[in-house]
């Protein structure tokens, strides 16, 4: 009931508000961006827009306080069993872990940036990741038939029968599958915009191109920014870095004033593209590089420290587990020598 609320009856008020007030490139953000930014947005044109938004973000934060605590209790719970921890012991040292996690995304807050790394790879990448290991395991590690008998054990009602063919074959294929388009489709440009290197190298390229362009518009005459669309395309296309490959600056510099040379002869106009490379040209972009790639190195931080943090906790697990299974052995040995 609580997910059906939140997500389905939610998803259903918000996201098309926020299509017919802000349009759709608007409605598409993330889930941030659509809770503090888009949704605000759409309650300065309402009346009583004051009055709603408070009851927004009223219950908001209660929604992520209840969230919390909930996504805590299991970390509560596996350090009291796993580590014979106390209550009060396990939430201090969950605090501190928390803590020392928030305190870089607020330090880097500068345009959310550090928070949207954070929020993409924890809250949906590891989470689609856990739903798809955890379907593996229930379904083929388990077993889908043994799992269900147990579900089904002093239930109201049974699950019905077709799920266990559901959990072991139809979900496990459709995520691997929507993983996989994801990795061929948009992995390379997440990788890319935590790259320093091409993310410095793409904003240098899309400035050089806008003002070359702008430039050649400017000579041409409006008229021609819809003649040179497809030009304009296929050069801001160019100055993407491709992750596996990295083409020169000097190279990609010759590359786009020869194009932009060919665009200005058979338009007949005397376009000099020297001029667009000065000095002062060069100080501009280089600002932006240095922008650029500030931003890259605090993505590729968040992901770094976010995997590290999940291999550390795998790591605490599995001792955990052979801790506890070490004791159970000892108990059970004490046990037989006692009997004996």
């Amino acid at each position: 009931m609580n997910e059906f609320c939140e997500v389905i009856l939610g998803g259903m008020i918000v996201v098309p508000a926020a299509f017919l007030f802000l349009g759709a490139s608007n409605a598409t953000g993330g889930t941030f961006g659509l809770g503090f930014i888009t949704v605000p947005s759409i309650m300065h044109f309402m009346p009583g827009g004051q009055l709603f938004g408070g009851l927004w973000f009223g219950l908001l934060w209660l929604g992520a306080v209840t969230s919390s605590l909930s996504m805590l209790q299991p970390a509560i719970a596996f350090l009291e069993n796993g580590y014979g921890m106390s209550r009060k012991r396990s939430v201090a040292v969950l605090c501190t872990i928390c803590l020392c996690g928030s305190l870089p995304i607020i330090w880097f807050s500068r345009n959310v940036l550090a928070l949207d790394h954070a929020d993409f790879w924890a809250g949906t990448f590891l989470i689609y990741l856990a739903a798809t290991g955890q379907v593996i395991v229930f379904g083929w590690v388990i077993g889908a038939e043994k799992g269900f008998a147990e579900t089904n054990r002093g239930g109201d009602f049974a699950v019905p029968r077709f799920f266990p063919f559901l959990i072991r074959y139809v979900t496990p294929t459709f995520l691997i599958v929507i993983f996989g388009a994801w990795l061929y489709q948009s992995a390379p440009d997440y990788l890319r915009r935590m790259s320093p290197l091409h993310s410095g190298l793409h904003a240098v390229r899309t400035q050089q191109v806008d003002t070359a362009l702008g430039g050649l518009v400017e000579a041409l005459g409006p008229k021609a920014a819809a003649e040179l669309q497809p030009e304009m395309e296929l050069l801001r296309e160019d100055a993407l870095p491709r992750f596996w490959m990295v083409l020169d600056q000097q190279d990609w510099e010759q590359r786009l004033k020869g194009r932009l040379g060919e665009i200005a002869r058979t338009r007949s106009v005397d376009f000099d593209t020297a001029l667009l490379w000065d000095g002062a040209f060069r100080d501009s972009v280089a600002d932006d590089r240095v922008q650029a790639e500030e931003d890259a190195a605090i993505g590729l931080g968040v992901f770094l420290s976010i995997m590290g943090f999940l291999l550390l906790v795998m790591g605490l697990s599995v001792f955990a587990y052979g801790r506890k299974g070490s004791r159970n052995r000892d108990e059970a040995r004490t046990t037989v020598v006692g009997f004996s």
